[in-house]
């Protein structure tokens, strides 16, 4: 969602060039630089462009220029199949880590009846969720973004009190090589950290992540257990089949 009037300017300008820095940004819409850094780092976190070099591009893949809060609408029957094959899984008595990823969220729906289930997670939006459903959680608590999601040290040390049995994450893309990124800087380390503290790390992607490029990266394929996608194994280049759940056609619209 755009806030004002001068950053649907900034957009109008980037999509005329093909970079422009804090400075130029600042001259051409008569603002202070820490006003246009707070604006592009709200665009960045809302999927309108990417920072980079002090300014900003737009996004490179003409699909990540969509805003969030519409992402999450995009491919929603291919997200609920492979939330309901991952959630297989699961098991009573289990802790899980869920990130901040809409795709992720759709898992919650088939997680409400396992029993003495314990979630953590630093998505609040997941947090109204899984309080519709009355499922144990604990909010990660921190710095909240636009995005709706905690970041930064506190929730950090958060996730640290935990040892979880199974995470479940997602990201903005995946290389055919098998490198898991994100756009914003402080997302991969949240997610790191969910990562490091469980027993097994499960990576949730329809098949429009594969080949998206983004700037940070949070992990490989070799360093999580497995990959539950709608993505075919001939889109990836060079990593271990053995890790890929590939969920057919035929279970999204089940």
């Amino acid at each position: 969602m755009i806030k004002n009037e001068r950053q649907q300017e900034i957009l109008d300008i980037l999509k005329r060039c093909n970079y422009v820095s804090v400075e130029q940004l600042a001259k051409m819409t008569y603002s202070s630089p820490p006003t246009i850094r707070r604006d592009l780092n709200y665009l960045q976190e809302m999927g309108y462009l990417t920072r980079n070099h002090g300014g900003a591009t737009l996004p490179l893949n003409p699909y990540s220029f969509i805003p969030s809060d519409l992402r999450a609408k995009l491919n929603t029957n291919q997200k609920k199949a492979i939330c309901r094959e991952a959630a297989k899984l699961i098991k009573d008595h289990s802790i899980i880590f869920l990130n901040e990823s809409s795709t992720v969220q759709y898992l919650i729906e088939y997680i409400k009846d396992f029993k003495d289930l314990t979630v953590i997670t630093n998505s609040l939006s997941a947090c109204e969720k899984l309080n519709n459903y009355n499922i144990d959680f604990y909010c990660t608590g921190g710095h909240i973004t636009h995005a709706n999601c905690f970041t930064g040290l506190q929730t950090e040390k958060f996730i640290r009190h935990f040892n979880a049995d199974l995470c479940f994450f997602s990201s903005h893309g995946i290389s055919k090589n098998g490198v898991i990124m994100e756009n914003t800087e402080s997302e991969p380390l949240i997610t790191s950290a969910m990562i490091e503290q469980s027993q097994q790390a499960v990576y949730l992607c329809d098949e429009s992540k594969v080949g998206r490029f983004a700037n940070y990266n949070i992990t490989t394929i070799n360093a999580i257990d497995k990959i539950y996608t709608t993505a075919t194994l001939d889109m990836f280049d060079s990593i271990d089949e053995k890790k890929i759940i590939n969920v057919p056609m035929s279970k999204i619209n089940q």
